[in-house]
C-alpha cells in the first residue's frame, strides 16, 4: 500500500508555523510524529545528495521543509518526477499565463517576465518537452503548448481593426524559479512583535526575444 506519511521531528515544523494558537497542528501529529505529504515543490542537490521541498498536508506554505530523498516514500518521489494525472489549478494557471503574455505583448519591450506557476503543473505540462539550446536555455515551440488549456490565439494580441498587433516569436525559453517571500514581522498572541516565517514562491520565467509585429 502506498503511503504519503513521513516521520518528522515536530520541532522542525514548529519554528515555521504561525504564531496564532488557532493554527497549531492537530494533536494526533504530535503523538505519532507522522506528517502527510501534500506535494513536493522543488528539488536541489546538497553535497551530491538530493533534497525535496515538501509542502505538508493541512499546513501553510511557510511550513515547507527540505527533506532528504531517503526520508520520503518512493511513490511520492515518482509523482514528482513523472506526474501522470491532470493537476488541480491548471485552469487558473492557463488564465494567468494568457493574461501575462498579453500584458507583455501590449508593451514595446521584449524583456523576460515572471508569472505565478506551480512547478508540479509545469512538470505535468512540459516534462520531456523542449530542446536545450547552446546557452543552456530550454526552448519550447508552439506545439509544446498543445496540452495546456490555452485560448486558440493566446500568443497573439490584436489591438486595431486593421489587424495590427504583436505576437510571440517561437521558440521561447521557460524556466521554473523558486523565490522566497520578503522578510516581515507580525504580532503574536501576546502582542509581541516577532519575525514571521518566509514562504516559497513558485514562479515561471518566460524569456528570449518574444515580440513580433503583426501585419
Amino acid at each position: 500500500m502506498q503511503t504519503r506519511k513521513v516521520k518528522l521531528d515536530f520541532s522542525k515544523l514548529y519554528s515555521y508555523i504561525p504564531y496564532q494558537k488557532r493554527y497549531r497542528p492537530a494533536e494526533r501529529n504530535l503523538l505519532d510524529g507522522y506528517f502527510e505529504v501534500e506535494r513536493l515543490i522543488s528539488s536541489r542537490k546538497i553535497d551530491r545528495e538530493t533534497e525535496y521541498m515538501v509542502n505538508w498536508e493541512n499546513y501553510f506554505a511557510y511550513s515547507c521543509t527540505w527533506e532528504p530523498e531517503q526520508n520520503l516514500p518512493n511513490n511520492i518521489i515518482h509523482e514528482f518526477n513523472f506526474p501522470s494525472s491532470p493537476q488541480p489549478g491548471i485552469a487558473v494557471t492557463s488564465h494567468d499565463f494568457t493574461s501575462a503574455c498579453h500584458s507583455r505583448l501590449s508593451q514595446r519591450t521584449a524583456n523576460h517576465f515572471y508569472i505565478s506557476f506551480h512547478h508540479d503543473i509545469f512538470r505535468f505540462l512540459f516534462g520531456g518537452k523542449g530542446i536545450v539550446s547552446k546557452g543552456r536555455d530550454t526552448l519550447y515551440t508552439r506545439f509544446d503548448f498543445e496540452t495546456f488549456d490555452l485560448p486558440q490565439n493566446w500568443h497573439k494580441l490584436v489591438y486595431t481593426e486593421k489587424g495590427e498587433g504583436r505576437q510571440i516569436v517561437f521558440p521561447i525559453a521557460l524556466h521554473p524559479v523558486l523565490r522566497w517571500s520578503r522578510k516581515h514581522f507580525v504580532f503574536d498572541c501576546e502582542g509581541s512583535l516577532k519575525e514571521a516565517p518566509i514562504m516559497p514562491i513558485e514562479l515561471l520565467k518566460v524569456h528570449r526575444q518574444i515580440l513580433k509585429q503583426l501585419r
